[in-house]
């Protein structure tokens, strides 16, 4: 009897209740997500903007990294180690995976599997809104349809919004914490593993890829927040690693920005770059500024990366006292890790305290 190739059991089998020698024997290897993720893109490509001996190892970056237990619900964070692979092949989107795991075996109608009803519940419930608080109402609206049409032609994206998703209604729902939390670090892997095999971005999917890695970011800082194991300098670890993930978002923004520019995010992509030659106003770093200029234990160069890390946080103090109109009060706050030196987030990693205290000042 001739097998239609039905996934994960073909027709046939399914029909007489037979076991399907086609699944066992070959559909762990057409899965997407079957094979592990070997190398990274987003925070690989933070790596070009952090060449710094301190970013080439993390007790996140190993393989097992993709595969942490949900018990701690850390993010499966992308190792920063290797750099990304850049060819000019167009990544494969078409028949894209869907989380029920057909991919358009069912084109003639002839049979249906059930709908996964869990799957439905998370993408009923994601808005830019949750990852993005700072956008206003008409971006988000935008934003959402946006991410609707590319998330269907970029798996990816569809499991990181589906991860995100999860992750928001493991705090709404504290009844059903475990089960979401699960679901979360499950489609998250498969995101970044799916995301990891793409070969490159270019302009049939740099759309995705930008929104994936955005997502991304803000669910990996949400993990870092949430998870309160650990010791405090645990804690910084993980934020720093958060922050090269951030980094390595504007490293993919920049390589796309014409693209980007002419994509239906373009209204987004302007209002959310906030202008990094903005001078200073207020005063509320200026003691912190004081004490790391009259500090001996940093040379020119870590003092340098200081004053750079605290010019933007008071960029986000000014914010906050005295909002742009049109922008968000808190948006700065939201991207300051984009902009922190290399030398800075290398002095993080150290736990030197001069740059845990700068971090600290943004609790005030």
């Amino acid at each position: 009897m001739k097998c239609d190739e039905s996934r994960p059991k073909c027709a046939n089998c399914t029909t007489v209740h037979r076991q399907c020698q086609y699944a066992d024997s070959q559909v762990s290897a057409r899965l997407p997500y079957a094979a592990p993720a070997a190398s990274t893109k987003v925070a690989a490509a933070a790596t070009a903007a952090n060449t710094s001996p301190a970013y080439t190892t993390s007790p996140l970056t190993e393989t097992s990294g993709t595969t942490r237990s949900v018990e701690d619900g850390q993010t499966p964070v992308l190792s920063p180690a290797s750099a990304p692979s850049r060819s000019h092949t167009t990544p494969r989107t078409s028949a894209p995976q869907t989380p029920g795991g057909s991919s358009g075996a069912h084109d003639a109608g002839e049979h249906d599997e059930p709908v996964n009803v869990t799957h439905a519940e998370l993408a009923f419930h994601f808005s830019m809104a949750t990852t993005s608080p700072e956008l206003d109402v008409s971006l988000v609206e935008m934003g959402n349809r946006v991410v609707v049409r590319e998330a269907v032609k970029s798996p990816f994206l569809l499991y990181e919004c589906l991860a995100v998703s999860a992750r928001h209604l493991s705090i709404l729902q504290p009844e059903r914490h475990d089960f979401f939390l699960r679901q979360s670090v499950q489609l998250q892997t498969k995101a970044i593993a799916m995301f990891n095999a793409t070969e490159s971005v270019d302009e049939s999917n740099c759309v995705a890829s930008v929104l994936f890695s955005s997502i991304l970011n803000r669910h990996a800082l949400i993990d870092v927040l949430a998870n309160r194991d650990g010791d405090f300098f645990s804690f910084v670890d993980r934020f720093v690693q958060s922050v090269l993930l951030q980094k390595g978002i504007r490293v993919v923004s920049k390589e796309a920005w014409p693209q980007l520019l002419e994509s239906d995010l373009r209204p987004i992509m302007k209002w959310a770059t906030p202008d990094r030659d903005t001078a200073p106003v207020g005063h509320h770093c200026d003691e912190l500024r004081r004490l790391i200029s009259l500090t001996p234990a940093l040379d020119p160069v870590d003092k340098e990366a200081c004053r750079r890390a605290i010019h933007f946080l008071q960029l986000a103090f000014d914010s906050v006292t005295n909002p742009t109109p049109g922008k968000s009060a808190y948006q700065i706050a939201y991207v300051w890790g984009i902009f922190l030196p290399d030398e800075f987030c290398a002095l993080l990693k150290s736990h030197r305290p001069e740059a845990i205290a700068v971090m600290a000042w943004t609790a005030t």
